[in-house]
């Protein structure tokens, strides 16, 4: 079984980051932690990548939504 742990971490800190955007009282503050999120969400492709080629398959959307008999 795969140790999602590292994954599961960065998806916390991403959603806190996006949290203090919207609690951002300065434009200077928001623009920082807007570009905090993009980094965040960098390495939360970066990490995906790392995942899939150790043979971790992440499902579509489509392939999600058809499991689910949505489409």
């Amino acid at each position: 079984m795969t140790n999602f742990s590292h994954l599961d971490a960065i998806d916390q800190r991403l959603s806190h980051e996006r949290a203090r955007v919207l609690q951002a009282k300065t434009n200077k503050e928001r623009e920082w932690r807007e570009h905090n999120v993009r980094q965040i969400e960098k390495e939360r492709a970066d990490e995906i990548k790392f995942l899939e080629r150790n043979g971790v398959k992440f499902p579509t959307l489509e392939e999600i939504m058809s499991e689910l008999d949505i489409i």
